[in-house]
């Protein structure tokens, strides 16, 4: 082809058409004003204006459904102080001294916080939030961003399918707010379900248009999903673009562009790719976590069936006013209903809800439309939901098992997201068939009362169905008021808390146990290890886990009553009101806490068999490095009450050694006799390899953008033999 035949057509030309000879003024002139005039159409105004107006609307309802996260409050409940929150507190620690957050040292003996995944440690908008903010502040922030951001990709993806802006208003409304705010106990339901629309609309977009910027956008919304933290929802959203991809250029192209039409299965390929791009984008994150598999509780074996949603409590979208009750518990009823030997689940995740007056505009739309109503693209998204819904209850599990990905995760009542999504769709374009037979009038008076009474039906719904509440004075903003961590911040080297309650003093900046991981290594789970067993907060722990707690290297002991009786080598360091632990366990103050502390036990190192003048003394110890200063005539083993695990190296005054495994969970190393000082070091090596593959991927898009503006001409695989880029 003639360059100055794609000069005079392209994209980049104006900079480039003077270069031409044969290229005349008055074709630079047309050119020049052409672009102008697209750059400035009245159809792209008024798309911006739209989309304005969207973004206003999508922070307005945020507001509106968490105003008291807006004030400055916070939430509790569910996992939120037991689970997130100490991930979260660490992240902000970690990052305010420097460190990559990849070692959790914190919970138990410690686990690869970056493989866990769920602290979201390389997740972008975590970088910037927990700088920023104080950890409550950074989490609430989060999720609204994420709430925003979600809603504004809905409605871009509802519009790049075709339906007019109020209709996707509609579509985003009921995605948004009809499937997150009941799970506002899990930070990654929105954060997750954010990325499923951004990637159709980048898909859809591509398939619109065939540019190559679409693609890179498709595999950097796919490479946000895993970063996240948590791959289930990437996963269906994986799922949703493989049934997409290809019914979408087959099934449903009559609306496609021509040229797209007859450029199908390079389109196809382009996607795939991109898809494949997004993995590898996001290696970083999924090298660590694959390693972590390999070594956790779900390398063995899982209840896939956890979190399912009984076909029986589909009832809750047409009748909520049975379900969503004061007087119901809902948890007990889902799981007294349940056939014997079923895995159990909550309303949490069996939640399935879209508001009543979208379903009135759907059913109206099928009454008085019928087969208008029914376009390939919405047969497509309905046969899609149906396919979600079937596999909510778990009747797939027998078979979905054997399948790669499905085994490695619970909660079959989360494919009710694809539900939610094709049910805002259809409502959506229902709302847009049957306005447009409305004059003006009415037709702004039927969004608006639609869009009201769906509002308020899921305002309350958010209210009914949660395992949280929001609170004006988030308890994570009394941390440092907290005697507790005074206490503990008193004492020569590093602390370990035997406590109820899993996890959560993690957040006064001391390691604890018990524990409580979603993806974890699999010696916490190994009942033959004797690990320090969980106990209730108005309870002693069992009299006969002194052992195990001393073994443990456990150095304080925290209790809901006085241990005086329980005969433990333990003296009492306070006992009182902990302005942060109190409001965390909604605990009375006239219920005060007893924290002791506990002798005789190994503490954090220890000789194996240790001489009459064995030494042992920590002199650094932060997350990933250790520094041990040890002596001992006769040598011997010296041994870390930390977790071993790949990539922690160990050396002895600079020069390497080997690194054991004592007691089945712990770190060792054979240190010669006299006095020298032990180094451990954690170098994830799988971190590193997928750090290099997620460099190299961003090398090769920047490679192609390069080219593509540069060269347009050049790149020309998704053009028809003639025409220009």
């Amino acid at each position: 082809m003639n360059r100055c035949n794609w000069l005079r057509r392209g994209g980049a030309e104006l900079k480039s058409v003077c270069q031409c000879g044969d290229v005349s003024a008055h074709e630079i002139c047309t050119l020049a004003s052409a672009r102008i005039v697209h750059k400035n159409s009245p159809q792209e105004s008024s798309e911006v204006r739209s989309l304005f107006y969207v973004t206003l609307t999508a922070v307005a309802l945020t507001v509106l459904f968490w105003l008291p996260l807006w004030e400055g409050g916070g939430l509790i409940g569910g996992d939120t102080y037991s689970y997130f929150f100490p991930q979260k507190t660490f992240l902000a620690d970690s990052i305010a001294s420097g460190e990559l957050a990849a070692w959790n040292n914190r919970t138990g003996f410690g686990y690869p916080a970056i493989a866990e995944s769920q602290t979201g440690v390389l997740y972008p908008p975590n970088q910037v939030f927990y700088r920023i903010f104080e950890a409550n502040g950074a989490y609430v922030a989060n999720q609204i961003l994420h709430y925003v951001l979600a809603f504004i990709f809905t409605w871009l993806y509802a519009r790049s399918i075709g339906l007019r802006a109020l209709a996707a208003v509609l579509v985003a409304l009921v995605y948004t707010y009809g499937w997150f705010p009941p799970r506002m106990c899990l930070e990654w339901a929105i954060i997750g379900g954010t990325w499923l629309p951004a990637s159709l609309w980048a898909a859809e977009s591509f398939l619109q248009s065939r540019r190559w910027l679409w693609l890179f956008v498709l595999s950097l919304t796919l490479a946000l999903s895993m970063l996240a933290g948590h791959f289930n929802l990437a996963f269906i959203t994986q799922l949703v673009l493989l049934a997409y991809i290809p019914l979408r250029l087959w099934f449903t192209a009559a609306s496609l562009p021509e040229e797209t039409r007859a450029l199908r299965n390079r389109c196809a390929t382009g996607l795939l790719t991109a898809m494949v791009l997004g993995f590898l984008l996001s290696a970083i994150q999924l090298a660590p976590t694959w390693e972590l598999r390999g070594r956790s509780q779900r390398s063995a074996s899982a209840n896939t069936g956890y979190g399912h949603l009984p076909a029986w409590y589909w009832s809750q979208v047409v009748m909520p006013w049975k379900w969503y009750r004061a007087d119901v518990d809902l948890d007990r009823v889902l799981n007294e209903n349940l056939p014997p030997g079923s895995a159990m689940t909550n309303k949490v995740e069996a939640h399935l809800y879209f508001g009543l007056a979208p379903l009135i505009v759907v059913l109206a739309g099928i009454v008085f439309l019928r087969r208008k109503l029914f376009s390939r693209r919405i047969i497509f998204w309905i046969g899609l939901g149906i396919a979600a819904l079937l596999y909510t209850p778990g009747w797939l599990l027998p078979v979905t098992q054997y399948l790669p990905g499905f085994s490695f995760f619970m909660g079959p009542g989360r494919y009710g997201i694809v539900v939610t999504l094709a049910f805002a769709l259809l409502a959506g374009t229902a709302l847009d068939a049957i306005s447009q037979r409305m004059n003006l009038l009415g037709r702004w008076l039927l969004v608006a009362v639609v869009f009201a009474a769906t509002t308020a039906d899921l305002w309350y719904v958010s209210r009914a169905v949660t395992n949280v509440v929001m609170l004006s004075d988030a308890p994570l903003r009394h941390v440092d008021e907290s005697p507790v961590a005074q206490k503990l911040a008193e004492f020569t080297g590093p602390t370990r808390l035997y406590a109820p309650g899993a996890n959560l003093t993690n957040i006064l900046g001391t390691a604890s146990y018990p524990i409580y991981l979603g993806l974890g290594p699999a010696e916490y789970f190994d009942e033959s290890l004797s690990l320090p067993a969980p106990f209730p907060l108005d309870a002693p722990p069992p009299a006969d886990q002194l052992a195990a707690v001393q073994k443990a290297g456990v150095t304080h002991v925290l209790s809901g009553q006085s241990l005086e009786s329980l005969g433990w080598p333990m003296r009492l360091l306070w006992y009182g009101v902990d302005p942060f632990l109190h409001r965390a366990w909604a605990r009375s103050p006239n219920d005060p806490l007893f924290l002791y502390e506990l002798s005789e036990t190994r503490g954090r190192a220890y000789w194996e068999s240790p001489s009459a003048e064995a030494t042992v003394e920590i002199e650094t110890y932060r997350p990933g490095h250790i520094v041990i200063r040890a002596a001992s005539e006769d040598g011997g083993v010296l041994v870390l009450t930390d977790l071993e695990y790949p990539g922690w190296q160990v050396d002895i005054d600079g020069k390497p050694a080997a690194a054991t495994t004592a007691a089945g969970l712990y770190r060792g190393v054979d240190v010669p006799p006299g006095t020298h000082t032990v180094t451990w070091n954690y170098h994830p090596v799988s971190l590193y390899w997928g750090a290099a593959i997620t460099v190299v991927t961003l090398l090769l898009w920047a490679i192609v953008g390069h080219l593509r503006y540069w060269h347009p001409g050049r790149f020309n695989y998704f053009e028809k033999q003639g025409e220009t880029p």
